[in-house]
């Protein structure tokens, strides 16, 4: 039994948080409106999540994922708000963030 909470732990969490909100909050929390907006929030948090197993698989330990994600996201948005076209926002909002994590 143990075992099975230590494995299966973080999902039996996230299922009973789910069910809690859904039998509390059914005209709100079960909506398709919530579910997208849940999903657009998550996504940046699971690019980086997964982005750190990685590293963490290969056995290295690296706070700066975090913060270079955000410098990218950053420097992403101040292209966009100069009107920049969205490849070339992007292109160069990568460079920073490759060449941050690199050195």
């Amino acid at each position: 039994m143990r075992r099975m909470i230590r494995q299966f732990g973080g999902m039996i969490g996230m299922l009973a948080v789910v069910v809690f909100f859904a039998v509390n909050l059914p005209d709100t929390f079960l909506t398709l409106r919530n579910w997208l907006n849940i999903s657009q929030q998550v996504s940046m948090l699971a690019v980086v999540a997964a982005t750190m197993t990685v590293v963490m698989v290969m056995g290295d330990f690296d706070l700066s994922v975090g913060s270079m994600a955000s410098l990218a996201g950053v420097v992403a948005a101040t292209l966009f708000a100069r009107d920049w076209p969205i490849p070339a926002a992007l292109a160069v909002a990568l460079g920073v963030g490759l060449a941050g994590g690199l050195f």
